[in-house]
């Protein structure tokens, strides 16, 4: 998703709940942005989360106090972006907002007892 579409959901959302007298399917599609929307951001953060792995030893760490969530919700942060480091097609999917980020979590419960050449 580009900077420009999301920046037209966003406005989307926003004309939406601006209105008093919205219909159902405006409301409706307003709430499908959103969820595409929160799959951008969720990408857009374990992309983040990859790249500051490259430079923080303790990035767990720094997650939780950017984030103000704990450490254990961090750890789940960074097994998710390693998910998506792994599996580059479903971190496409995610970035499209085709699945979300509880998705990539089940894949990444689901495939933590399984070697890498295996995934």
């Amino acid at each position: 998703m580009t900077p420009e579409l999301v920046y037209r959901r966003a406005a989307d959302i926003a004309a939406v709940r601006a209105d008093s007298g919205a219909t159902k399917p405006s409301l409706v599609a307003a709430l499908a942005h959103a969820r595409t929307l929160k799959a951008w951001v969720a990408a857009q953060e374990a992309g983040l989360i990859t790249q500051l792995t490259a430079v923080d030893s303790f990035v767990e760490s720094t997650i939780a106090g950017v984030s103000g969530e704990s450490l254990n919700a961090a750890g789940k942060a960074k097994e998710r972006a390693e998910t998506l480091t792994d599996v580059p097609d479903i971190a496409a999917a995610l970035e499209r907002g085709v699945i979300t980020a509880g998705h990539v979590d089940a894949i990444t419960r689901g495939t933590k007892n399984v070697k890498p050449e295996q995934r």
